[in-house]
């Protein structure tokens, strides 16, 4: 009898110390049994996070504009990726006639396009 009533003190005490541990691990939300926080982990995770947002900003979306007409385009909501990659002796044309000559030859040097110059020269990218 002393030996039952000695076993069930030790179960007691082993469900208080269960329940008590289980009760900080849902207040704290401390899970290091089921989540791998090793540095060569986290190290691994934003490396990859880098990697992803270096190569979404190299992308080469369009071959005849640089860097910088992109990034203009982009931010004004046009993507470089729709736009025409060969200009045509037509296409080229049609841009001097609504631009000026003057204006083609600056954004062709490597000059960025303005909203304006987007807008104008629309009519020629959706014929």
């Amino acid at each position: 009898m002393k030996k039952l009533l000695i076993a069930i003190l030790i179960l007691l005490l082993l469900l208080v110390v269960l329940v008590f541990g289980a009760g900080l691990y849902f207040y704290f939300k401390f899970k290091p049994f089921f989540i791998d926080v090793s540095p060569t982990n986290v190290q691994l995770e934003a490396q990859t996070a880098e990697t992803e947002k270096n190569y979404a900003t190299t992308t080469d979306k369009n071959p005849l504009l640089n860097e910088q007409q992109e990034q203009a385009l982009e931010q004004v909501g046009v993507d470089p990726a729709k736009l025409p990659t060969q200009i045509t002796p037509e296409l080229e044309a049609c841009f001097a006639a609504t631009l000026g000559a003057d204006r083609v030859s600056a954004i062709k040097s490597g000059e960025s396009p303005t909203i304006i110059d987007f807008f104008k020269a629309q009519s020629c990218i959706n014929k």
